[in-house]
């Protein structure tokens, strides 16, 4: 009795599970029609959405049963590699294919070596669960979770097609430049991509990683390097008449986002995209994914699939993109105005078996299996997922013309960088995890500093004009000789001082080892490794009170050079092939000389007294100045982790929901069948019990 009665509770009226399993077959088959007769797929190699048969693709779904368990369909489907016949036709986002919400590349399940592929067996699966909005791509996948990632490289055709759209449009773009690596982030040959007739704000971002040059003129600071960031990169080639305004950013800790979101509403017109561009690694992503996720905070709506980031260049293939309004970004300008609100702690007990029965009762949501009945949470989704296909990926131009959208594009390698030679755990080991601490060398003529085993810079010679004889130049007397030279790179990099003559043999001894670190390796990544090639500088010094010139080294960092005023030095930088050089002579930091530490240190256990003391506490972080004035971007970025973790805290317990669902249904199931071999028993033994009779 007691089975009876949970049986008449539970069990899904026959006539009602029928009806709702037909109209799940319609709805899938009219998913995939719409997704084979869509103009996604007009540019595919083989036209059709097949399901692994010869058959045409709407017949067969037409014909074949889909499973009604989640994750338990027997058929797959398979999206073919989009390669473009024509890609001087490429119009539009919306009629390219499917696409990876993290990393822009077109969804494919055939080939596991290419970019986009994810295992066939998924896709019935994400159409059941409305899943499409949300999908990542395997590559993704394991680069997120894992830190596992094939290595794709970057196709420079692949980043111009991309971008073409961009060039024809009128747009505002987020040049995001690094600040730490100025002259290696800069995009080559970004007006071409860009084109004319756009409003441009350039983005320094990592302002995080920058020390304080002056305490007293933090402020002073922030300013003098915005206006070296816009002098070098004007210098390299962007157009001074597109450049309305620079912005520093740090997109870890959200400082200058408030200002971000003051200039986009500033030099956005209404009918604007924004476009977030740049070269390799300067953290285009980062600034994407933190604009997306304010946006998302100020309305009920859940935060979306961010953007993959990671430090492996063109981990971003292709466009993603966010739907941002004119007046959305209004909005978070009010919304950054104050604080947001204190929610209280709502503690949820999520009562599975009775929520269960209470979604599965006859009485309830599905009625007594009439037509009219209501369906459940999963015919729904499909549903959905239907009026969602229908709208989005079948498209309607009308409609995707008035909507305005924030991109994240691929990036261009500038081939400058050093770090093109690394290995991604020599990259990982290389990446700064806390602001740069200068560290100063007091060097004489013919001495030299290895920079691990990625750069080394020669001190060969110093002179300088005759007082008497200006076209005459003399000997500096040997105690004036003696130069300053700060470096500014990842502390896990070590900085080797040693004599010129030497430099060459110690560079081949410790290749590798403890004492040089990176690159990693024996001899055969010893003759893999470029050799380093010098270029010649010639400096004049401005006085020990300010840097006269800084030598970038891109991708590495940079060295400041400190020298009597009127004195001439001949420097020899040495890099891989000779790459990665450039000479600012408006110093980043000209004053960070005055903040070196007492001179002699203990370096790899021996005392040197060329090194000088360097501290995070004589160095303090610049934005640690201005910690007030990012409370409000800081508990709205508080604001949205709790809200990235309750949705996964929701997803995880609706999983969890689904699974139990499941097995109670299994178990109704077996106790079903078990009760029908009963009565077809007790129903042969009355036959036989009349036939006695």
């Amino acid at each position: 009795m007691e089975f009876q009665r949970v049986r008449d509770e539970v069990r899904l009226p026959l006539s009602s599970f029928s009806s709702t399993l037909t109209r799940k077959r319609s709805n899938v088959a009219t998913v995939c029609s719409a997704l084979t007769k869509s103009d996604h797929f007009s540019d595919v190699d083989n036209r059709e959405l097949n399901v692994n048969t010869n058959e045409d693709s709407s017949s067969f779904l037409q014909n074949k049963e889909v499973s009604n368990e989640i994750g338990s369909g027997s058929e797959t489907y398979n999206l073919p590699v989009y390669r473009p016949a024509d890609k001087e036709s490429a119009e539009s986002f919306i009629k390219l294919p499917l696409k990876c919400r993290s990393c822009g590349a077109f969804m494919q399940t055939q080939d596991p070596t290419v970019k986009g592929y994810i295992l066939p067996k998924k896709l019935p699966s994400l159409l059941r669960k409305n899943s499409l909005e949300d999908l990542i791509c395997s590559n993704c996948f394991s680069l997120r979770y894992a830190n596992k990632a094939l290595n794709f490289g970057i196709d420079r055709d692949n980043v111009h097609w991309q971008l073409k759209p961009m060039k024809k449009s009128r747009a505002l773009i987020l040049y995001v430049v690094d600040i730490m690596d100025i002259h290696g982030s800069i995009m080559p040959e970004v007006m071409q991509l860009i084109g004319e007739n756009k409003n441009l704000i350039i983005v320094g971002n990592k302002l995080d990683m920058l020390s304080c040059d002056n305490v007293d003129k933090s402020r002073r600071q922030e300013n003098y390097v915005a206006n070296v960031v816009k002098k070098y990169c004007i210098d390299e080639g962007l157009d001074e008449k597109v450049v309305k305004d620079v912005c520093l950013v740090s997109g870890v800790t959200g400082y200058g986002f408030e200002k971000l979101v003051v200039l986009i509403n500033k030099h956005r017109e209404v009918n604007m995209n924004i476009y977030v561009v740049g070269s390799t690694n300067v953290g285009k992503s980062t600034i994407f994914n933190m604009l997306q996720n304010l946006t998302a905070i100020s309305k009920d709506a859940t935060i979306p699939t961010q953007a993959i980031t990671h430090r492996i260049p063109g981990s971003t293939y292709g466009l993603v993109r966010h739907p941002l309004a004119y007046w959305r970004m209004k909005k978070v300008r009010k919304m950054l105005l104050e604080k947001p609100p204190e929610d209280e702690e709502k503690e949820q007990i999520f009562e599975f078996v009775e929520d269960i029965i209470k979604d599965i009762k006859p009485s309830q949501k599905l009625g007594s299996g009439s037509e009219g009945s209501e369906m459940d949470d999963e015919e729904k989704a499909l549903d959905r997922l239907v009026d969602h296909n229908l709208s989005e990926f079948v498209d309607l131009h009308s409609l995707e013309k008035q909507r305005r959208w924030m991109y994240d594009t691929p990036s261009l390698l500038n081939t400058q960088q050093i770090t093109q030679f690394l290995t991604p755990p020599e990259l990982k080991f290389i990446q700064h995890q806390r602001w740069i601490v200068p560290k100063t060398f007091l060097l004489s003529p013919g001495r030299s500093l290895l920079l691990g085993g990625l750069a080394r810079i020669d001190y060969c010679e110093i002179t300088r004009k005759s007082l008497s004889d200006p076209s005459q130049y003399e000997e500096i007397p040997k105690g004036s000789q003696s130069v300053f030279f700060t470096v500014f790179c990842s502390h896990n990099i070590p900085i080797h001082p040693t004599e010129i003559e030497k430099a060459s043999d110690v560079y081949e001894r410790n290749f590798g080892n403890h004492i040089l670190k990176i690159p990693f390796g024996d001899d055969n990544r010893r003759q893999q490794f470029p050799e380093l090639q010098p270029k010649e500088y010639e400096l004049t010094g401005t006085g020990w009170e300010e840097s006269c010139a800084d030598l970038s080294i891109a991708g590495i960092g940079w060295i400041s050079v400190t020298a009597g005023k009127g004195s001439i030095l001949k420097l020899s930088l040495h890099t891989p092939n000779g790459i990665g050089q450039a000479q600012r002579d408006q110093c980043l930091m000209p004053h960070v000389i005055k903040r070196r530490g007492k001179r002699g240190v203990r370096y790899a256990g021996v005392y040197n007294k060329y090194i000088y003391e360097c501290t995070r506490k004589k160095n303090p972080q610049l934005i640690a100045s201005f910690e007030r004035q990012n409370e409000i971007v800081k508990a709205w970025l508080k604001k949205v982790k709790e809200k990235q973790k309750y949705q996964r805290f929701e997803l995880k317990q609706e999983r969890r929901r689904l699974l139990l669902e499941q097995g109670i249904k299994g178990k109704i199931r077996q106790y079903e069948e078990t009760l029908a071999l009963i009565d077809q028993e007790a129903a042969n033994i009355k036959a036989l019990e009349s036939g006695a009779n």
